[in-house]
């Protein structure tokens, strides 16, 4: 805030601790003009006393929910350790007094003063006895440009706008947003495993299902292993009865009736009564489709006789149908 915005007074404080900051900020804000309705309290190097300035908000810094933060000029400026200066502002000039690295006086004129308004501003500041000697022989300096400070402790000057910027609210919107964020990523996450578990019971069940077949094959498979060894140990008899096995579950309530059997260098050959009508590519098909029969040739010989022939097959151990040799009628 420009010098010429802000008014300057000193307090003595009854301790150094915070509490003695509070009461000179509460009583400060008492005493201020109309238009100032910002207060900074600094206190001395020393902790026993403070500078106290007030001034005017800008428009911006009226928004409650502005963000940036203001102080004096004077207090922007790069300071002095002990010393007498008249300082050139954005506006007029200011002179200045140090002390202890504080500043315990301060004046602001439109123009560069006269020497009386100097001299009675010199008058009124508690100047030690060292320093009153020096500024009584000294002239009245000319204005200089001071630079500003970079080291700004922005947060410990301006305690009250810290205040404001961790207000309840604030801090219960930080938290609110904080929490959604927590909430989409937690939600995120579950339709994410979610999906996960779903895709995962598919499979399983698709497994499942093509674990069922790979079990009922094997179970087949393990039958015919079985009906292929007995086969083995009866010999001819042995195919010639799983030929007969194949054909009757294959004219089971049919109303066949088996006229005669024989098998003849491998091949099988019956003659059955009944009805020829069903005779056909579908009734191959069943023939063939058993482990015993294959190559089966179906003849019809009259309207009620059916002449079947077919290569005998036997299932080795090794789970592969190979025609069998030479067998007797």
């Amino acid at each position: 805030m420009p010098r010429g915005q802000c008014s300057f007074r000193r307090v003595d404080l009854k301790s150094t601790g915070r509490n003695a900051i509070l009461a000179a900020r509460l009583r400060a804000y008492k005493e201020v003009l109309p238009h100032e309705d910002k207060v900074r309290v600094v206190k001395d190097q020393t902790g026993l006393g403070a500078g106290v300035w007030s001034y005017g908000s800008t428009p911006t810094q009226r928004d409650p929910d502005a963000i940036g933060a203001s102080l004096p000029e004077s207090l922007a400026r790069q300071p002095l350790d002990n010393g007498v200066r008249l300082v050139s502002c954005f506006e007029g000039v200011e002179g200045q007094v140090w002390a202890g690295r504080s500043l315990v006086a301060s004046r602001w004129w439109s123009s560069d003063p006269s020497a009386r308004q100097w001299q009675t501003f010199l008058r009124a500041a508690p100047l030690e006895s060292e320093l009153e000697t020096l500024t009584g022989d000294m002239p009245q300096p000319k204005p200089e440009q001071v630079p500003f400070r970079s080291d700004l402790p922005l947060f410990e000057i301006d305690a009250e706008r810290a205040v404001i910027l961790f207000s309840p609210k604030k801090i219960a919107l930080a938290g609110s947003f904080v929490g959604a964020c927590i909430f989409l990523y937690l939600g995120t996450q579950y339709v994410r495993h979610t999906a996960t578990l779903v895709g995962a019971a598919r499979k399983m069940e698709h497994m499942s299902e093509a674990t069922a077949q790979i079990l009922s094959q094997r179970r087949r498979a393990l039958a015919n292993m079985s009906t292929a060894r007995r086969s083995d140990v009866l010999g001819d008899v042995g195919r010639v009865l799983n030929g007969l096995d194949s054909l009757s579950q294959t004219l089971a309530g049919q109303g066949f009736v088996l006229r005669s059997v024989q098998v003849r260098d491998g091949e099988f050959e019956a003659r059955i009564i009944g009805d020829t009508s069903l005779n056909g590519p579908g009734f191959v098909e069943k023939l063939e489709a058993s482990v015993a029969l294959q190559q089966v040739n179906v003849t019809p010989e009259n309207n009620s006789v059916l002449h079947i022939r077919a290569q005998l097959q036997s299932v080795d151990l090794n789970g592969e149908d190979a025609p069998q040799g030479t067998s007797q009628p």
